[in-house]
C-alpha cells in the first residue's frame, strides 16, 4: 500500500483549500438555519405621520383619530422647507395636509383631491399608508351614499376598519409531509458548487503530483503491478470523496435533523451522492488535460462557477433564458439541480419518482461518458510519450 500512503500524504498537504470551502459552506448553512428559525409572523408597521388640518371639521378630526389608531403623529415645522427636511432626515415618513373643504367634498360624494402629501415615492411605507387612507375614505363615501350623516359615516367607517382579522402564517416547511424543507432544499442546491469546487481544487493537484514523470517512472520500475497502482490510487480518491461526503452530510444532519431524514430528504442525499461521483469523474478529466498544477485553481473556479450559473445553482432554472437552459442541459449539474427542484417541488416542478430517477440516470450517464473520455485521453498521452 505504498502508493496509497504516498497519495494520502500528498492529499493531507492539499487539504487546506478544501477545508476552507467546506467550513465556509457549513457556516453559511448554519446562518441560514438561524435566520429562518428566528422569522416572525406578520406585524403591522406604525409610521411617523405629520398631519396639518386646514379644514378643522368633525370629518377631518375623525380622519386624524383614525390615523392615530394605526400610526404615530409627529410634530414638524409649518414651513415647506421644515417639512421636507423632516422627510429627508426621516423624522417623519409622510407629511399630510387635509385641505380646506374636506368635509363638504365628502358630503357631496367627492373622494379626490382631499389631501396634499409630501412623501418619498415608491416605498412600501407610503403605499401602505395610502391604501389605508383610501380604504377609509371609500368606506366613508359608501356610508354617506347610504344616507348616513358625515359624522355617523366617519364613526362607522372607523369601527368597520378597526375590526381585527386573525392572521395565520403558513410555513413553507412541509417536511412533516415528506416534502423537502426550504432549508434542506437550498443546502442541497448550493452543494453542487461546493462538491465540484472542492473536488477539483483538492484532488486534481494530488493526481497531477502522483503522475509526475519522476514519480511515475520510479513506480513503474518497482515490483508494484499496474493493476495494484491503479487500485491504490482509486482507493485514495474514494477515501477523499467518502470523507468529503460524510463531513457535509453529517453537518446537514446536525443543522437540520429530522428535516433531512424525510422520504424526500433521503432522495436528496442520493442525488448528492450521485453528484459527488460525477464530480470525481470531472476531476479525473481535468487532471488528464490540465497543463500544470498552477492552473488548477483557475480551472476550478471557472468550471464550478460557470456550471453553477448556467445550470441553475445561483440563478433559478425557471429564470434562465432558453439558450442558457439548452447549454445547461449539456452539463451534469443541471440535472442535479432539476432533481433537487423535483423533490423540493420548487420552480414549478411537481414531484415524480420517474422524473427524479430520470435526472439521476442522466447524471450517471454523464459520469460514465466523462470517465471514458478521460481514459481515452490518458491512453493517448501514454502512447505518445512512449
Amino acid at each position: 500500500m505504498k502508493i496509497f500512503k504516498a497519495f494520502m500524504k500528498v492529499l493531507l498537504k492539499r487539504l487546506n483549500s478544501s477545508l476552507i470551502y467546506v467550513v465556509i459552506f457549513i457556516s453559511i448553512g448554519f446562518a441560514m438555519t438561524k435566520s429562518s428559525s428566528s422569522e416572525k409572523g406578520y406585524e403591522n408597521v406604525r409610521l411617523n405621520i405629520n398631519v396639518t388640518d386646514l379644514d378643522d371639521s368633525e370629518a377631518s378630526r375623525a380622519v386624524i383619530e383614525y390615523i392615530k389608531k394605526n400610526h404615530d403623529l409627529v410634530e414638524v415645522g409649518g414651513s415647506k422647507d421644515e417639512q421636507l427636511d423632516a422627510l429627508y432626515y426621516q423624522k417623519a415618513d409622510i407629511i399630510l395636509t387635509i385641505d380646506k373643504g374636506f368635509s363638504d367634498k365628502l358630503k357631496s360624494g367627492e373622494t379626490k383631491e382631499l389631501f396634499n402629501e409630501y412623501i418619498v415615492p415608491g416605498t412600501y411605507r407610503t403605499e401602505l399608508f395610502d391604501s389605508q387612507l383610501n380604504r377609509y375614505i371609500g368606506t366613508v363615501s359608501v356610508y354617506v351614499s347610504g344616507g348616513e350623516s358625515i359624522e355617523s359615516a366617519c364613526e362607522k367607517a372607523s369601527e368597520a376598519l378597526s375590526a381585527e382579522v386573525e392572521t395565520i402564517m403558513f410555513s413553507a416547511d412541509n417536511s412533516k409531509d415528506g416534502i423537502l424543507s426550504k432549508n434542506v432544499y437550498y443546502f442541497l442546491r448550493y452543494l453542487a458548487y461546493i462538491f465540484v469546487a472542492v473536488t477539483i481544487s483538492g484532488l486534481c493537484p494530488v493526481i497531477l503530483t502522483m503522475n509526475k514523470k519522476d514519480i511515475s517512472r520510479r513506480v513503474n520500475c518497482s515490483s508494484i503491478s499496474t493493476n495494484s497502482q491503479l487500485l491504490q490510487t482509486t482507493l485514495g480518491i474514494l477515501v477523499y470523496m467518502a470523507g468529503l461526503f460524510i463531513i457535509i452530510m453529517s453537518a446537514a444532519a446536525v443543522l437540520y435533523g429530522s428535516e433531512l431524514f424525510t422520504s424526500h430528504g433521503l432522495l436528496g442525499i442520493l442525488n448528492a451522492f450521485v453528484l459527488i461521483i460525477t464530480s470525481m469523474m470531472i476531476c479525473l478529466l481535468i487532471s488528464v488535460i490540465a497543463p500544470a498544477k498552477k492552473s488548477i485553481n483557475m480551472i476550478s473556479n471557472v468550471v464550478a462557477l460557470g456550471m453553477s450559473f448556467i445550470c441553475g445553482v445561483f440563478v433559478p432554472q425557471n429564470l434562465l433564458g432558453s439558450s442558457a437552459v439548452s447549454l445547461g442541459k449539456l452539463l451534469p449539474v443541471f440535472w442535479y439541480v432539476k432533481a433537487n427542484n423535483i423533490i423540493g417541488e420548487q420552480e414549478g416542478e411537481i414531484f415524480s419518482f420517474g422524473k427524479f430517477f430520470d435526472c439521476i440516470g442522466v447524471q450517471l450517464a454523464f459520469a460514465v461518458a466523462i470517465f471514458a473520455v478521460a481514459m481515452v485521453i490518458a491512453k493517448n498521452k501514454r502512447q505518445s510519450k512512449s
